[in-house]
């Protein structure tokens, strides 16, 4: 038996943003991942709207030792019921809609991750070729050049767990001059019988 999917809303819609119709959204997703979604911050869709009968303390006779004579609200009952409109959630969900049904502004970064990256004007300011030279421009130079060199190692280091190498960085990080922590594969040397080697290993067909 087939699990059962619900839809995932990545849209919008200004007039009822938690009960979206006529949209394009065509992303069927599995009950569990909807409810990790939903603790993440999504939304349940609703479905329909339902009036209940609510009991509550008298606003008149609130607060009182004594209940007022002839209270034309609760009748010296100390209870009005009150008619409430409270939504019916559905299954479905919506990613890009909050609590108070205004629009997420980072629910596209959710959906994109955004990482960093080096682009010829961050070059050109680092260099102090294009304006007066950027600081902020220089660290970003830097920052992917980490990024860059961490996963090189992380790809060295196949047989570590994800905790025991962050662990491993943050350490390195305090302190750059000193070896990894932990020991990786090392870039075999260079040996033209073998074709290994940075200088003689150019990706041949076998």
């Amino acid at each position: 038996m087939a699990k059962k999917k619900v839809l995932e809303h990545t849209c919008f819609q200004k007039e009822h943003p938690l009960s979206p119709v006529k949209c394009r959204c065509r992303k069927y997703i599995s009950i569990d991942k909807a409810k990790e979604l939903v603790a993440q911050g999504a939304q349940f869709v609703i479905a329909r709207y339902s009036e209940i009968a609510t009991e509550e303390p008298c606003v008149i006779c609130e607060g009182k030792e004594n209940l007022v004579k002839n209270c034309s609200f609760c009748g010296k009952t100390g209870k009005i019921t009150v008619k409430k409109v409270v939504p019916v959630y559905g299954e479905d969900i919506i990613l890009t809609v909050g609590e108070r049904k205004e629009r997420l502004v980072n629910s596209a970064a959710k959906r994109t991750p955004r990482v960093a990256t080096i682009e010829s004007k961050h070059i050109l300011r680092a260099l102090g070729i294009v304006g007066l030279g950027s600081g902020a421009a220089r660290k970003r130079w830097d920052e992917y050049e980490l990024i860059t060199l961490k996963e090189r190692i992380r790809l060295l280091s196949p047989h570590k767990s994800v905790e025991e190498f962050e662990a491993a960085w943050l350490l390195w990080e305090q302190d750059t001059t000193k070896p990894f922590p932990i020991a990786y594969r090392e870039e075999p040397a260079d040996d033209a019988k073998t074709g290994s080697g940075r200088r003689y290993d150019y990706g041949r067909s076998i």
